[in-house]
């Protein structure tokens, strides 16, 4: 009795450590969330200045600018939130679904779940949550730059001309966005079930249904509660 407790009490911790890892990677969101509206309300705040701004650097060159500073944080915060904490996060979550293939007798929740995501995790849509921002930021300065919106012949800044710079910077948002659209690591490790050297878990993600996920834990008279097996 003290060993099936134990491996309950083992097996519901792990929902407390991935609670807290999704905590932190929400936590990250909310500042993500506060960056993009900091930098929303500077650029309406310029936008609305207009001819009464009175500062020595063009209202196109603060734009960009705050775009790209935009572009940067949220890409810092993207970064911390998927690769950082969303690993972790899956880290443990792989472990529970081991722990569930390896013991009939615990409730398939996780194996479940990586089914109704097809064997990626969610990572792809909340992806989409910096990316869209990124977006925003690329387009507006590319408008920006493109109507010469806040810009004049004469505003120079370190011996360079204004709008050149803020092509510059334009520049280097777009290839921060590529970045994360091309190279950047994903959360949910494709080859995960790998690491614990279980076919019958690799395939489990690759072709079982529900149906045959839902069999090992509440099999028939007749069936092999151990096996995916045909």
């Amino acid at each position: 009795m003290g060993g099936a407790m134990n491996k309950w009490e083992r097996y519901w911790q792990l929902s407390g450590v991935e609670e807290r890892f999704n905590a932190s990677s929400a936590g990250i969101r909310a500042l993500a969330s506060a960056w993009l509206l900091a930098s929303l309300g500077a650029i309406g705040f310029l936008l609305g200045a207009g001819e009464q701004y009175g500062g020595t650097l063009s209202i196109g060159l603060l734009l960009v600018t705050i775009a790209t500073l935009g572009c940067i944080g949220i890409t810092t915060l993207l970064v911390m939130d998927e690769v950082v904490f969303r690993r972790l996060l899956n880290a443990v979550f792989l472990v529970g679904i081991r722990m569930e293939h390896a013991d009939p007798e615990l409730p398939p929740i996780r194996c479940l779940m990586i089914k109704l995501q097809e064997g990626l995790g969610t990572h792809r849509w909340e992806k989409l949550f910096y990316i869209a921002p990124l977006l925003f930021y690329s387009f507006f300065s590319a408008v920006v730059i493109i109507s010469a919106v806040g810009f004049s012949v004469n505003d120079t800044l370190i011996g360079f001309n204004a709008r050149t710079l803020s092509i510059a910077l334009l520049c280097l948002q777009l290839i921060v966005l590529a970045w994360v659209f091309w190279r950047m690591p994903t959360a949910f490790p494709s080859d995960g079930p790998t690491y614990f050297d279980d076919p019958d878990l690799e395939q489990m993600f690759s072709d079982k249904s529900f149906e045959q996920v839902i069999a090992r834990y509440r099999p028939s008279e007749n069936a092999e509660p151990a096996s995916y097996k045909k």
